[in-house]
């Protein structure tokens, strides 16, 4: 069993607290800049949680598009 490292983030919209569990060997590759968030065994609310701190109902609402937004852009 691999070891795991806890990193606490916090909604810039909401600011409810997570915990995600890192691997440990991805984690000290990640803070010594040779791995970024994407190349790390995460899911991508976890991912995105790391590198924006937005948590998924967050980002939802704040960036999701109705059917009525889809081809104004």
């Amino acid at each position: 069993m691999r070891e795991k490292r806890m990193v606490g983030t916090t909604c810039p919209f909401c600011h409810k607290d997570k915990v995600i569990e890192v691997d440990s060997t991805e984690y000290f590759k990640w803070r010594q800049g040779k791995i970024y968030e994407q190349d790390m065994s995460l899911t991508v609310d976890e991912r995105e949680a790391l590198i924006t701190g937005i948590c998924p109902e967050c980002w939802e609402k704040t960036f999701s598009m109705s059917d009525e937004d889809e081809g104004q852009f």
